[in-house]
């Protein structure tokens, strides 16, 4: 099985070239939501996070707090990494798992969609890697609608990934999301004809 590591920034579009492949017939898997899957009140995971980074972390009913979580490791690189560090393993072990069950129903190509796929090392386990990118006004613009937060805290949080011009030299294939649909679509077309060839 293909494996296909998708990265970009926050607010490039990831999901949507995700589900854009998954028309296609290629599935994805998306780190950020085995992460949410992994850190339920009381488990291993969430447990290694608040013992790093204390009861602050959790909830009045034990689940995470992830803005005061965000608030800690975005305004410190160290902090970022001592999570990166703790979750990155366990993240790429369940993502393995369920790379295996998509093999097992007979997929012959898979996506990995990581916003970390170089930090966590993953990289070098895909086949192919691609790289999805925006115009930065773009990406605070779509930022501020999803997540409902400042300027100031995107910034942050934009500031703590790697440069898009990174993930150009070390990726494969390019995909920019300036958000016409038509022409990122006909991309990807182009794109499946020639990882399935």
């Amino acid at each position: 099985m293909i494996i296909i590591g998708l990265c970009g920034g926050s607010g490039s579009g990831k999901g949507v070239v995700a589900e854009l492949f998954a028309s296609h017939g290629i599935p994805s898997v998306d780190a950020d939501a085995v992460y949410r899957d992994l850190i339920y009140a009381g488990s291993p995971l969430l447990n290694r996070i608040k013992d790093a980074f204390g009861e602050s972390v959790l909830l009045r009913d034990g689940s995470l707090d992830r803005k005061t979580l965000s608030s800690i490791v975005f305004s410190n690189k160290e902090k970022l990494m001592l999570l990166n560090k703790i979750t990155h393993s366990a993240i790429i072990k369940e993502a393995e798992i369920r790379f295996s069950q998509y093999k097992k129903l007979g997929y012959s190509a898979i996506i990995f969609d990581a916003p970390q796929l170089f930090e966590s090392g993953f990289n070098k386990k895909c086949d192919i890697i691609i790289a999805v990118t925006a115009p930065i006004d773009l990406r605070i613009e779509r930022l501020i609608k999803r997540d409902n937060k400042s300027k100031a805290s995107i910034l942050e949080r934009l500031d703590a990934q790697l440069p898009d011009e990174f993930l150009i030299s070390n990726s494969d294939y390019i995909l920019e999301n300036k958000g016409d649909i038509k022409s990122l679509s006909d991309e990807i077309d182009k794109l499946v004809k020639i990882i399935l060839k």
